[in-house]
């Protein structure tokens, strides 16, 4: 029996970890339910079918019933409602009922992001204006089947209750239709949380690009190296690189290799990695096999522009003559990971961060003129 209770407090607590561990720039797509949560509804029916959904502070600063209200926990941390249902749907729609049908039926692994329902009955004689449905049908819009699974969020859907209108919006909810669709290790649960927020977070449209100018240019790095993760190690390990690379992209960054850098004519190799570095929010080094990047690593510990991650696959180095430097340099973070994934990594992405925020901050408060 899959202890669902468990998969959503360890999903939610994913969520809020990559909070902390994604770009800067990102920040601003993140959705207010995820951001500042005041409810996770967590649902079971009699079915084996379970619901978890995210209610933001702003939208639903409380949840009333017959007799009472519900608040969520002191500080940031939101309340938990779990609840045992005889029917999914009927409590994710309050008021629907076993002759209530629904407008779709899910019977794949399926995302929806930012649709709108409505029964027919709710545009014929209730519609507000400006109220725009794209799927027209029942009273609940989807309905997950035992082998499928829905994640959806921004889900507007309008229907009616005993004559009267209502209108629900789903912020952010995962339906699993058996116990078997859920994942159950730990680190499934955190990268099924990774992809739900990834796929709503960054997948956004690219800004267009405006006429080169040399101050613009300057200016417009900001966005840029905020994303950009250089990426170090022996070229030999295939494998390593390919799994750090899928890693980094899931937490929403951007990584490259110095080989693939651009060479100018007149730069040296040393001119090239700082380069490179300047361009970059953090480094990774992937510290498996000797090669050139001890050179480079011992380069960046000795300049402290950038946070430093080292990664290994087990506790032995490349090299024991850099370690002292590597064990007690601040800017650098030693993470050994036999299995390289973008959960794995993101208590890496979080320190880093922070050290970047501590850098930023730093330097403004002594630098006068950033703040004129």
């Amino acid at each position: 029996m899959t202890d669902f209770l468990h998969f959503s407090r360890v999903y939610y607590q994913s969520l809020s970890d990559l909070m902390d561990a994604i770009p800067s720039g990102s920040q601003a797509h993140v959705p207010e339910c995820v951001k500042k949560t005041a409810f996770v509804v967590v649902l079971s029916d009699s079915t084996g079918r379970h619901s978890l959904e995210l209610i933001g502070r702003k939208r639903q600063p409380s949840i009333k019933f017959p007799g009472g209200e519900i608040s969520p926990a002191t500080g940031d941390q939101p309340g938990f409602i779990v609840q045992k249902v005889p029917i999914l749907e009927h409590a994710v729609f309050p008021g629907t009922t076993d002759k209530s049908w629904a407008t779709h039926k899910i019977e794949a692994h399926t995302a929806f992001f930012r649709l709108s329902y409505a029964s027919s009955e709710f545009m014929k004689k209730h519609c507000p204006e400006g109220f725009h449905a794209q799927f027209v049908g029942g009273d609940i819009p989807f309905e997950v089947t035992s082998q499928s699974s829905l994640f959806a969020t921004d889900i507007v859907h309008g229907y009616v209750v005993d004559g009267s209108p209502q209108i629900r919006v789903l912020e952010w909810i995962i339906v699993y239709g058996s116990d078997e669709q859920i994942p159950e290790s730990e680190d499934e649960i955190k990268q099924r949380a990774i992809k739900n927020f990834t796929s709503r977070v960054f997948n956004l449209p690219k800004p267009s690009e405006e006429e080169w100018d040399f101050s613009k240019f300057l200016a417009s790095l900001r966005g840029p190296v905020d994303t950009n993760v250089l990426l170090l190690g022996s070229y030999k390990a295939t494998d390593r690189f390919q799994m750090a690379e899928v890693a980094i992209k899931e937490l929403g960054y951007t990584p490259f290799l110095l080989k693939n850098f651009p060479d100018l004519p007149i730069q040296k190799n040393l001119e090239k990695l700082l380069a490179a570095v300047m361009f970059s929010s953090f480094v990774v080094i992937l510290d498996d096999e000797a090669s050139g990047h001890l050179a480079e690593l011992s380069t960046l510990l000795q300049f402290g522009f950038r946070p430093v991650v080292v990664v290994r696959s087990s506790d032995k180095p490349a090299t024991s003559f850099l370690e002292d430097s590597v064990l007690t340099n601040a800017n650098c973070r030693v993470e050994v990971l036999p299995n390289l994934n973008a959960s794995a990594l993101i208590p890496a992405a979080k320190w880093a961060r922070a050290w970047l925020e501590k850098q930023t901050s730093d330097l403004n408060s002594i630098n006068a003129w950033r703040n004129q």
